[in-house]
This record gives structure tokens, C-alpha cells and sequence, in this order.
């Protein structure tokens, strides 16, 4: 049935108190899934809403989707994500935009490994500093990063930055080609 929570505070060992609000929800339960459909919640970082799938049997199939509208963030954005797998291995997608640039990613989460995150994988897309640094030249660059868990590190990766217009300094461009 529709749930109304309103609000939820969480704080973690002595951090700071996370305040979600107007969580509301529909559940619906049984013996061989749980499932939440129309969630909505107001994050600390803007309004959430989606749905997830969990099964009730051995492997726990898991499916998810979100909607997210960053807010209250040094940066603006829009995100969606799916996750789908099970409770022990979960894949996640996710696309949208952060400062208005496209960005798409994905990754690997294993909740009952050491090392949580498997691996994460993002291209954020034809990005134009002169639209967020004032003063800074044009640019149309496409940074991908990719990064695994590590044996020493939480994660050890490379990041990569390609500049489709790239030129000298004096002529109002950024010379980033690598």
C-alpha cells in the first residue's frame, strides 16, 4: 500500500545529520519479491525519485531505477540511473548531465567483498571551461575515467582528457591533448 514517511533523519557514528524529506512510497510485498514503487524523497542534494525490486530468494535478484535532480551541490545536474544483478553483485548505469554536460557511466558494486566498489567507469562529454570558469578559453573536452578496486587504495584508476579544439594559449585555446 501507499506509505507517507515525511521526514528522515540519519546520522552516522558522530557525522553530521542527513535530513531526507516528504519520503512517500508504495510497497508492495510478498514471498518471492519486495518491491517500492513511486518513491519520491527530498535529499540533502536535491529531489529523488524511482523504484526498486528486491526478490525474496536465494541469489536476491535486485532492479532499480532513479531519477535524480541535483540541488544545494557546488555543481547542478540531472542524473538517471538503473541497477540491475543481484544483492551480491550489483551492475550500475547511470546518464544525465552535470553543469549542464552530458555524462554516462557505470560500475560494479559487490556489498559483501572487502572492496565494495568493483569498478567505475564515467565520460563526461564535450565540456566547455569558458561556460564554467570565467575567463577560461574554449574547450570541448572529453574526460574519461575508469578505476578498479586496488589491492593498497580503494580504487586506482586513470583519467583521461582529450580536447577536440585544442590550440596555444595565445590564440584563446587550451593546448590539452592528453
Amino acid at each position: 500500500g501507499d506509505i507517507t514517511v515525511g521526514d528522515v533523519i540519519l546520522r552516522v557514528r558522530q557525522g553530521t545529520a542527513l535530513a531526507f524529506h516528504d519520503l512517500t512510497l508504495a510497497y508492495l510485498g510478498g514471498r518471492n519479491a519486495h518491491r517500492v514503487e513511486q518513491m519520491s524523497v527530498v535529499t540533502p542534494w536535491g529531489p529523488m525519485a524511482g523504484k526498486l525490486r528486491l526478490g525474496a530468494r536465494r541469489e536476491f535478484p535486485v532492479d532499480a531505477v532513479v531519477d535524480w535532480n541535483l540541488a544545494g551541490l557546488p555543481v547542478d545536474g540531472q542524473l538517471n540511473a538503473a541497477l540491475a544483478g543481484t544483492l551480491e553483485r550489483i551492475e550500475v548505469s547511470a546518464s544525465g548531465t552535470l553543469l549542464a554536460h552530458a555524462i554516462a557511466g557505470q560500475g560494479r558494486v559487490r556489498l559483501f567483498e572487502s572492496s565494495r566498489i568493483e569498478l567505475i567507469e564515467a565520460r563526461w562529454s564535450d565540456v566547455d571551461l569558458a561556460k564554467l570558469v570565467d575567463g577560461a578559453p574554449p574547450t570541448a573536452l572529453d574526460v574519461h575515467a575508469s578505476a578498479r578496486s586496488a589491492p593498497d587504495a580503494l580504487l586506482a584508476g586513470t583519467i583521461e582528457v582529450q580536447n577536440a579544439i585544442a590550440g596555444l594559449l595565445s590564440g584563446d585555446r587550451l593546448p590539452l591533448a592528453a
